[in-house]
């Protein structure tokens, strides 16, 4: 129904509401984030944020929530406002690699490439060492599994790529 208001009859008030009625009816952290959705459709992001920001505050650790909430922010043109959140964003998960690209990302669209630089720096020894512990963990199965050949070869691969 909301499609169709907004499409057929161009009336965002009307499309917003079903979203709200929804919101009111079934509270959920989806209902919740179809309606900062919605508004996101209509080029409000002021009111998208608050709707994203109150649906991060009950699920702090949900990445999704707290990437719209900082992609919201850009399309607002709160650019400082959305460095600053990705930054607390990276502090609070442990450097998350996709907050680490947003934020990496926004500092180069705002032209502070040596900040840029830092962050990719970071983010890049991060990776690398989940790379490490993931070929690990995959030579253990291999040899848990019996072919022990397949586990050396993986970890010499992991080896090779580290001396990169």
């Amino acid at each position: 129904m909301a499609a169709i208001y907004l499409s057929k009859y161009k009336d965002r008030k009307r499309f917003i509401e079903c979203y709200h009625e929804i919101a009111e009816n079934f509270p959920s952290q989806q209902s919740k984030l179809m309606l900062g959705d919605a508004y996101m459709h209509i080029l409000q992001p002021e009111k998208a944020i608050e709707i994203y920001e109150q649906a991060v505050k009950k699920n702090p650790k949900d990445s999704t929530l707290v990437r719209k909430v900082g992609q919201a922010l850009i399309k607002a043109h709160f650019y400082e406002r959305a460095v600053t959140y990705y930054k607390a964003a990276i502090k609070s998960s442990g450097q998350m690699p996709s907050y680490c690209y947003d934020l990496a990302e926004l500092l180069h669209r705002l032209g502070r490439d040596d900040q840029c630089k830092d962050i990719i720096d970071e983010t890049d020894i991060d990776i690398q060492i989940i790379r490490i512990k993931i070929f690990n963990l995959l030579a253990q199965v291999h040899q848990r599994s019996g072919d022990r050949e397949r586990a050396i070869q993986i970890l010499r691969d992991a080896h090779d790529e580290n001396q990169k």
